[in-house]
């Protein structure tokens, strides 16, 4: 199933960061007013789960410039101990290739770009699992950039942004962030590299759908 998103729940903030300020300035006299009235406003489709393609190419990235900054996180990440998964995917409904790796048995990492709008950049975002709620976090994810994070992810998951940053100084901070929370969830050694983020997206869905966020084919 395929939901819509209500432009209407979301904050001013996540407005911005979705639509752009000028598009956002724009809707938002028609959000208000929706809020006010309690109607919905039929935003962007979102999947009930997250599919992933692969795709087949020999260099990632559209410009010798994307090309190059994800040549360098990969040099980075390997260089700090991580692994490249096989193949470079992109997620159905979005724009957004990606290429998965994996750190100490516990860790998911992402590097993300899009091939259609190489000026978005590359960003990076390494996910943790926790072993239980004992901190009122189940996951930590450390990210380079906000893309990506609209609407904002679930209050169990402990989100930190680092922008700018190198993916090995992103390692090094995420593991700082997890240190604080205690003990970590080994990733299943014969699951799809997939299955941290698909896991992320459906509390995520849960919170979206109680923030009223999540309209039904119907109600759109």
């Amino acid at each position: 199933m395929t939901f819509t998103l209500n432009l209407a729940g979301l904050t001013d903030e996540e407005l911005h960061a979705l639509l752009g300020d000028d598009r956002a300035l724009a809707a938002l006299p028609d959000v208000s007013r929706a809020r006010l009235s309690g109607r919905p406003v039929p935003g962007p489709e979102l999947p009930d789960r997250l599919v992933f393609t692969p795709l087949h190419m020999d260099v990632p990235g559209s410009t010798p410039d994307q090309t190059r900054v994800i040549a360098q996180y990969e040099a980075e990440l390997v260089g700090h101990g991580a692994t490249a998964l096989p193949g470079i995917w992109h997620q159905e409904t979005t724009s957004v290739s990606m290429q998965p790796y994996g750190i100490n048995d516990d860790t998911a990492l992402l590097v993300r770009w899009n091939e259609r709008d190489p000026a978005a950049g590359v960003g990076l975002h390494v996910l943790t699992w926790l072993r239980d709620q004992a901190s009122g976090s189940s996951a930590v994810l450390t990210v380079s950039r906000s893309a990506g994070l609209v609407p904002a992810p679930s209050e169990l998951i402990d989100v930190h942004v680092h922008p700018g940053v190198s993916g090995e100084r992103l390692l090094e901070l995420h593991a700082g962030h997890v240190l604080r929370h205690g003990r970590t969830r080994r990733l299943s050694a014969d699951g799809a590299w997939w299955e941290p983020w698909q896991a992320l997206y459906e509390l995520n869905l849960v919170t979206w759908q109680r923030r009223g966020l999540l309209l039904s084919p119907r109600m759109a």
